[in-house]
């Protein structure tokens, strides 16, 4: 009895402290670099640097399984977005304000930094890099997918009844009976014969 309270005991503080430490730790980490001013929308601008380790913002998992990695560069000179290189060696581009920057800072001496910053430079070279996708971006490909596939229904089906006539009931002596123009080819009923049989 005693074994499963306290087994229970532990897994709520653990489950509080995790919690805690997702809404506030990471949430403050974010922010760590805003200071106090009347006026909320001015902070300290302090960019993220080359050789940096981040948290990158991920809305698929919970922040706890945010994935931790490396800036490599910066197009736009740290200003909106950063290249951080993936494990496969890919380079991505992502805001800054989808990443959280860590509370240490980096100790390496100016020889390490421009040997990193040369190295980033020969990889950025050789390996692929892909275009930043923003929500925006990725909302407005989610509607064109609905839109791609209703247009190739449309003209599948296009082709498809323009091929469904067969060729050699065309060629076949017959007789019209009826006939309408209200449709673009038009509907018929027609007789004919084929091997002695009259067919309508």
């Amino acid at each position: 009895m005693e074994t499963t309270e306290h087994h229970e005991r532990q897994s709520d503080q653990r489950l509080t402290f995790w919690n805690r430490w997702q809404v506030e730790y990471l949430t403050s980490l974010r922010e760590r670099h805003q200071i106090s001013h009347p006026y909320p929308r001015i902070h300290h601008n302090d960019k993220p640097a080359n050789g940096e380790y981040v948290v990158i913002y991920d809305d698929t998992n919970k922040r706890g399984m945010w994935k931790m990695r490396q800036i490599c560069g910066s197009s736009d000179g740290y200003q909106r977005s950063v290249q951080i290189r993936l494990p496969s060696r890919l380079i991505i581009t992502r805001p800054i304000n989808l990443i959280s920057r860590f509370e240490i800072t980096s100790s390496t001496t100016t020889q390490e930094q421009t040997a990193t910053q040369n190295e980033s430079t020969e990889r950025s070279t050789r390996s692929p890099t892909y275009p930043m996708v923003t929500r925006s971006k990725a909302r407005r490909q989610q509607l064109n997918l609905p839109l791609f596939i209703s247009i190739m229904t449309a003209l599948l089906q296009c082709v498809i009844s323009a091929s469904s006539r067969c060729p050699e009931e065309l060629t076949l002596d017959k007789k019209i009976i009826y006939a309408t123009p209200c449709l673009t080819n038009g509907v018929a009923v027609a007789v004919y014969s084929k091997e002695d049989k009259r067919k309508i």
